[in-house]
């Protein structure tokens, strides 16, 4: 997260990321929460824990518009920012919304972070962020599960991580 001028977190949920994010880096964060159960504990959270956010922080509603249609996040981060993190974590949604974030995705400085329910959309997903020269990881399940509870914790989930850079790896 650190040095990102703007994050658009897709599926923010409770607003761990998006609070984490306004506290520990000066950039603007645009979050989306389709469960209108959660939104008003995502205020609520963000408000508590982070510092004087002033404009940096917008709640834009459902990532969903209309009839099931998805809203494309290149129409929403219209002002041009020197980095992006865009975190997707909106089960069956994961393609549509990379689809409609072409221009971010073709920035050099765009990251994505997203948690995939399953293998149904990773391959279609791994397909697009390459078409745009990403690098992507899977990784799995966390080491400390066992220890510290996860309630969001869904076996069949795993999170797809990309950037631009080659991931350095040391093979021996």
């Amino acid at each position: 997260m650190a040095g990102t001028d703007l994050f658009l977190d897709v599926g923010a949920g409770e607003g761990f990321f998006s609070g984490c994010h306004l506290r520990r880096t000066d950039g603007r964060v645009v979050a989306f929460e389709s469960d209108a159960s959660r939104v008003a504990v995502l205020k609520d959270n963000v408000d508590r824990n982070s510092a004087p956010r002033g404009e940096r922080w917008t709640f834009a509603g459902d990532h969903r518009r209309g009839d099931h249609a998805i809203v494309s996040l290149d129409a929403i981060a219209t002002r041009r920012e020197d980095s992006v993190l865009l975190k997707i974590d909106a089960p069956g949604d994961e393609v549509g919304l990379l689809t409609g974030a072409a221009k971010i995705l073709d920035d050099e400085e765009t990251r994505v972070l997203i948690r995939l329910y399953g293998r149904e959309h990773q391959a279609a997903c791994m397909s697009l962020l390459d078409e745009h020269g990403f690098s992507v990881e899977l990784v799995g399940p966390a080491w400390w599960r066992p220890f510290v509870p996860d309630l969001s914790h869904q076996e069949s989930a795993c999170w797809l991580v990309a950037e631009k850079r080659p991931f350095e790896m040391r093979l021996s």
